[in-house]
């Protein structure tokens, strides 16, 4: 009863680090954190991109963040579809003595008929179940719908210095920089580009406030040896290419009928999805601050 076809809305976001150091020893961590507004009345795909204990939401999302009113609901991939985690408010499942305030949002009553979170609990005297707390490490995005007015959330904690993200092949999947960096996806210290199979055949789905921004990637050097500003194409056309295109700043190839797109920009925190028609691929990044 509470699903609503899924629409993602980008977050404004910020960043503020902060690092420490004296007499030559120097930390292995950077902590800080990212200020996030969350929009009301919408969906928004986000990301934690800071590790902050058990990255559970109760962590990462601080009571800046969640209405007492709740209603507030987290889509997360699991590979074929979404578990949906409706937040109840605060102490309603945990004053019940359950697992936590989020329950399961993927039913209609009687709830018992329908569930599909692993490890929920059956609450049969409000017929809901209650979910584990649903958790996100730095490098896996997700979905929020907000019922409510716009919310600010500060995500904190410290910041994974290197980082490898397995993207399994044959398969969707929902992701995020795991290092909190703003700028050209295919350069340092984001570098998405790298690991990818010179085949070419990923995509990338970004949401634009009323649908995706596809981009295809053509494989190393197919655009960028032909002067066209990136190896991206626009994926949401079928031929002719000319009489379907998006995304803004895109060129357009007569020769080959496509268009080329910009280089891709990451925004801190942002989520994203991910086709992959190979192998696994990894997605590393080490951080330099000299980026």
């Amino acid at each position: 009863m509470r699903t609503k076809t899924l629409l993602i809305a980008g977050a404004a976001l910020a960043l503020s680090l902060a690092t420490s150091q004296a007499q030559n020893i120097y930390s292995a961590n950077i902590v800080g954190y990212t200020t996030t507004v969350i929009p009301g009345g919408t969906y928004s795909m986000l990301a934690n991109t800071l590790n902050d204990d058990t990255n559970g939401v109760s962590e990462i999302f601080n009571n800046t963040c969640l209405s007492p009113s709740g209603g507030e609901t987290l889509y997360i991939w699991n590979g074929t579809g979404y578990y949906i985690y409706y937040y109840e408010g605060a102490g309603v499942g945990t004053g019940l003595g359950f697992l936590s305030d989020w329950a399961d949002g993927s039913y209609s009553p009687p709830a018992s008929l329908v569930h599909n979170i692993p490890n929920e609990v059956y609450d049969s005297g409000d017929d809901i179940y209650w979910t584990p707390i649903p958790t996100r490490a730095p490098g896996q995005g997700f979905f929020m719908y907000n019922p409510n007015g716009n919310e600010t959330n500060i995500f904190q904690g410290s910041m994974n210095l290197s980082n490898n993200v397995a993207i399994p092949g044959g398969a969707y999947s929902q992701l995020s920089s795991p290092i909190p960096y703003a700028g050209d996806i295919t350069k340092d210290p984001i570098n998405l580009t790298a690991n990818f199979s010179p085949s070419g055949g990923e995509t990338l789905y970004i949401w634009n406030g009323t649908g995706y921004y596809i981009y295809y990637y053509e494989g190393a050097g197919t655009g960028t040896g032909l002067g066209e500003p990136s190896d991206w194409a626009d994926g949401s056309y079928s031929p002719p290419a000319s009489l379907v295109h998006n995304i803004p700043g895109e060129v357009y190839d007569s020769t080959d009928d496509i268009w080329w797109t910009l280089p891709l920009t990451n925004h801190i925190g942002q989520g994203f999805f991910m086709y992959n028609p190979n192998g696994t691929e990894n997605w590393i990044q080490v951080f330099n601050n000299n980026n």
